[in-house]
């Protein structure tokens, strides 16, 4: 056991959280557990094809954690679609911003970080993967701000902020080590940032009254905003 043995843990556990995205409300401690074992045995399986027999280069591990488990999400909700509905009358108090909003604040600091734990192995790239993530993230906050507070007519929205900020940190995970432009970083965010505004604003409303096959495939969908 290692520091890189404890990163690539801290890696299975965050894609554990993507998953549980979409069936948060739906499923109690013993059923999530359950989700966590079999989650992390295909991870691992999914982590050795992707880097071992395929060869990607992925340093902030957008393939294995956010795609992987936004489909292990996907198939969870399928198998529950029809067993246990959606919490419709979700409240979200002025507190839980507060503190929601620390949290991606934390994560917005810490991202540059995410990104090149596990592949940097000199100065150049890291600064490299720093500068891009950090760009990107830039942009995708840009991208919201803009989109939230010309586009909805009630001033930025809390929710749109929290989840659209951290987009470009997220998208820029696969192709970090590799973009030698900061415009391209730059561009990259702000259109994640923007598409990850109008999806959650016009979308999500539709998500916590439909208990349809479409809202499983949208609540995952939600997932993939973020990779």
């Amino acid at each position: 056991m290692d520091i890189s043995t404890m990163i690539l843990c801290s890696y299975a556990v965050a894609s554990v959280l993507v998953t549980f995205g979409g069936v948060i409300g739906r499923v109690g401690p013993r059923d999530i557990l359950l989700i966590a074992i079999f989650h992390i045995i295909g991870y691992s399986l999914n982590e050795r094809i992707v880097f071992s027999s395929i060869g990607m280069v992925d340093g902030g591990y957008s393939s294995t954690i956010h795609t992987y488990g936004a489909y292990y999400g996907l198939t969870v909700s399928w198998l529950l679609a029809k067993k246990k509905r959606p919490i419709t009358n979700i409240k979200i108090s002025y507190i839980s911003n507060i503190f929601a909003f620390i949290g991606t604040l934390f994560l917005w600091i810490y991202y540059p970080s995410f990104n090149y734990a596990s592949l940097a192995t000199n100065s150049f790239e890291q600064h490299l993967i720093v500068v891009n993530t950090i760009l990107s993230l830039t942009g995708s906050v840009l991208g919201t701000f803009i989109v939230s507070s010309i586009s909805f007519g009630r001033g930025l929205d809390m929710e749109n902020l929290l989840n659209a900020t951290i987009a470009g940190g997220v998208v820029m995970g696969a192709p970090c080590s590799f973009i030698y432009r900061p415009g391209v970083a730059l561009f990259i965010g702000c259109t994640t940032g923007i598409i990850s505004t109008l999806c959650f604003h016009y979308l999500g409303p539709k998500l916590v009254t439909s208990v349809s096959t479409t809202h499983v495939v949208f609540t995952i969908f939600m997932e993939f905003l973020d990779c």
